[in-house]
């Protein structure tokens, strides 16, 4: 049950951006600023999706089978879909963009989820009955016909797609609202004329002038409201970590982009002023690169990461990060087994699920402990915690043997480090590719081994390749889960009964996710990616070769389409393993190359300093702040030499959408 803990105060976030992905699929909103639309939701909410743009998404709805399947039970995203195209054709029709919208959701005590929509209309939409014209048409029935201080409040029954939903609607202050809860409207109606809305919240209001600039959809998240409500399909054990998990931050955001079946999200939060000391967790650590996948079999559908590249100038954020979940774990041999770990390991520790069906559930269970000398961290481990120098021999094919060691110590990271890991996860380990691997049995041991073999490994797996490409390699924290790998397998892990529980329903659909948590001293930065789908390669589907083009080293990671203000088209942006940065053009030719003698941190992007419509391409990696213009060449200022290693991706904001840049690192 220790294990269990963590592993649900974690996906709660993966979990939730699943569901808003497709929310704000169905959404697209605008060029102009709408403060008013905002200045309607009760504050009160769990979530927040601030959509711009100006298409509908409705034929990546109706082409993408995998996302219609993962949410057929939620009924109200037609009807968010069919809103967004009328509001996109009143806006056409009228020669402008469409304005902002505010999609929210709320949680009201002993009810369903229910929501809430805001935005901007036409002067010619004053009153509820032009407004149920503008978006239901004549396919609703009208309920009820009543004022709600002083503002006309409909009810309507609308048909959309095969079913019959009732909304509750109306126009106050030039403020379209419709909702599925008629308490939730008269609320907003409330929040319209209040002197205190959720745009005076601070920190709300600080998360929202970061995404200032964005044009994309961007998901505000109110832990303290959403994570109450999604604890309650689970056993009580459970509910203890996703509070925890909600006084970390009271509001955190995510700006999300959509790969037809797959889901990329990056974003950030503060730490509550009352948390700063639990803030230690991760707060001067350096990140790193897993070493894990190349050790964990392609069965693994579950692990979590803590890592810290400094773990070995000092005990370092590994037992800090999981002290702050068994305050007051005292148990004798604590301190020695922290030094010991700290001689053995490298600064990465992974704990992961296997998939091995032919094993008891406890067996299936192991932990990596990164090791820049395997065979050294052996040899201390042996001396310390093993009966016997002797190695258990054990053959794993007709030539080649295995070298497992017994411990006397099988709850070692229990009583190191928490009681997440369990009773006897340290049984026994082997020496591995970078790393020692712990197990409760020799033969969970011995199938890792044969895994490495045969190059079943995590790292050549599919599912995960496919994730990695969508995140940045180093991070102090990692999620990572494939609960459509074993159908139940992880499922059982997280409820005590998935099958009678909804939200469960959503996660066994789900190919694949990551979740990557990054520190700076008051700041984490968030990277998240789904897979959906019935397979790994439906992200990629009807993807094919146009041409080729050869460079001086692999590409490092996925390129990049980017906006060419000379083509008046798509250019690509793509860097070596060797650190050279590429500009090609939309034939393949490479148009420039240079060297940066590092990798990129993130991906590029785009800005406009001098504001002229040419574009430069602004970016971050561990030691300088780079902006390059479009020929490839330094713009005057830059790079910018940092003091300290730089660990997280250049985040650049245009509060006002001026064009006014702020450029924002993590050191």
């Amino acid at each position: 049950m220790g294990v269990k803990r963590i592993v649900v105060s974690t996906i709660a976030v993966l979990l939730l951006l699943v569901g808003i992905v497709v929310v704000g699929m169905r959404l697209r909103g605008v060029e102009r600023s709408s403060g008013g639309a905002l200045r309607a939701l009760p504050v009160d909410a769990a979530v927040v999706v601030r959509v711009r743009g100006g298409e509908s998404f409705t034929s990546e709805w109706l082409k993408s089978q995998a996302i219609q399947s993962l949410f057929e039970h939620v009924p109200f995203l037609p009807a968010i879909d069919l809103f967004a195209q009328r509001q996109l054709s009143m806006a056409k029709g009228l020669g402008r963009s469409a304005s902002e919208c505010f999609f929210s959701v709320y949680t009201p005590d002993g009810m369903p989820s229910q929501w809430l929509s805001a935005f901007e209309v036409d002067d010619a939409i004053d009153r509820a009955d032009a407004l149920r014209e503008f978006l239901f048409g004549r396919g609703a029935t009208i309920l009820s016909e009543r004022t709600y201080e002083g503002v006309e409040v409909r009810s309507a029954r609308v048909r959309v797609g095969e079913r019959e939903t009732v909304y509750y609607y109306c126009v106050s202050e030039g403020i379209g609202l419709v909702a599925t809860y008629g308490p939730l409207l008269e609320s907003a109606i409330r929040t319209l004329r209040s002197d205190y809305t959720l745009a005076d919240n601070p920190q709300f209001k600080a998360l929202l002038a970061t995404n200032g600039a964005s044009r994309g959809v961007v998901v505000f998240m109110q832990p303290s409201r959403l994570f109450d409500a999604l604890s309650g399909g689970l056993a009580a054990t459970w509910r203890w970590a996703f509070k925890r998990l909600a006084q970390w931050t009271p509001w955190l955001t995510l700006e999300v982009q959509v790969e037809k079946n797959a889901a990329v999200a990056t974003g950030l939060s503060y730490f509550n002023d009352s948390i700063q000391s639990g803030a230690l967790a991760m707060q001067g650590a350096d990140p790193m690169r897993m070493v894990a996948p190349s050790v964990l079999p392609s069965q693994c559908d579950f692990f979590l990461r803590w890592a810290d590249a400094r773990a070995g100038e000092s005990l370092g954020v590994l037992p800090c990060a999981v002290k702050n979940v068994a305050v007051g774990f005292t148990e004798p041999g604590r301190r020695e087994g922290l030094q010991l770990l700290r001689g053995i390991g490298s600064g990465e520790i992974v704990l992961a699920h296997l998939a091995f069906p032919e094993l008891p559930d406890r067996h299936r269970w192991v932990v990596v402990v990164s090791s820049q000398s395997p065979s050294l961290a052996v040899q201390k481990l042996v001396s310390s915690i093993c009966p016997s120098n002797e190695p258990l021999r054990r053959g794993i094919d007709r030539t080649q043997s295995l070298d497992v060691y017994k411990t006397l110590r099988p709850d070692f990271f229990r009583v190191v480090l928490s009681p997440l890991f369990g009773d006897s996860v340290a049984s026994y380990f082997m020496a591995a590719d970078g790393a020692v691997v712990f197990a409760s049995s020799q033969e969970t041991l011995e199938r890792v081994a044969i895994s490495g073999l045969r190059g079943q490994t995590l790292r050549n797996d599919l599912t995960f390749g496919n994730l990695s490409d969508r995140l940045k390699g180093e991070s102090n924290f990692s999620l990572y889960v494939a609960p459509g790998l074993r159908g139940e397998s992880v499922v059982h892990l997280f409820a005590s009964r998935p099958r009678d529980t909804m939200a469960w329903g959503w996660f066994s659909r789900l190919r694949g996710g990551v979740l990557q948590l990054t520190a700076g001293r008051d700041i984490v930065f968030y990277n998240i990616a789904a897979l959906l789908g019935d397979s790994a390669e439906s992200a990629d589907a009807g993807a094919g070769a146009a041409w080729e083009t050869r460079l001086d080293a692999p590409v490092a990671r996925r390129p990049l389409l980017v906006e060419s203000h000379v083509a008046k088209g798509k250019e690509i942006l793509a860097q070596d393993t060797i650190g050279n940065l590429y500009l090609l053009n939309g034939l393949g030719r490479i148009l420039w190359k240079r060297s940066l003698g590092e990798q990129i941190l993130g991906e590029p992007q785009q800005v406009d300093l001098y504001r002229n419509g040419k574009l430069q391409y602004a970016f971050a990696t561990p030691t300088a702040i780079w902006v390059v213009d479009r020929n490839g060449n330094d713009v005057e200022g830059f790079p910018l030499r940092m003091p300290h290693r730089v660990t997280a991706p250049l985040g650049v904001y245009d509060y006002d959408g001026t064009r006014d840049y702020r450029f924002m690192v993590c050191l």
